[in-house]
């Protein structure tokens, strides 16, 4: 998650005004009685693809029980650039992660490293037909 603060708070840095503007928005949005912090039940009534109450604890860097707006600016960019999950046990894929070669042209596949390493996973192609991937979230922002 610490990889995911650093380039949030880089593709922060150097967007547009526009586009801060809407980083400001979401956080504003979250944040219902306007304290300039998100609390647990705020995140789990606003958040949108993350509601959880274990990723909340990944976000809250400082474990204040609270989002500050650094934090909910990883939360924007996972958002924006749609992060992918593991096919087979649903977890975020914020790190080095497999993708089947043969589903590409179609539909991604990904798997975690564990998934694919315990071979905890049914697909119709077979386990050499996949390749390693970085973490590049970077490349998958929606415009």
């Amino acid at each position: 998650m610490d990889e995911v603060r650093k380039v949030a708070r880089a593709y922060y840095n150097g967007a547009a005004g526009t586009e801060k503007n809407l980083a400001q928005k979401f956080f504003r949005s979250l944040d219902t009685n306007d304290d300039g912090k998100i609390c647990q039940r705020e995140y789990m009534m606003n958040s949108s693809s993350f509601t959880d109450n274990d990723f909340f604890e990944e976000l809250d860097a400082n474990c204040s029980a609270t989002l500050d707006f650094d934090e909910v600016l990883a939360l924007y960019y996972m958002e924006k650039v749609s992060v992918p999950r593991c096919r087979a046990c649903k977890s975020l894929l914020l790190d080095s992660y497999f993708s089947c070669l043969q589903c590409q042209a179609n539909v991604s596949y990904y798997l975690c490293c564990d998934c694919y390493g315990r071979g905890s996973f049914k697909h119709r192609h077979p386990s050499n037909k996949f390749v390693d991937r970085g973490p590049c979230l970077s490349c998958s922002i929606k415009s």
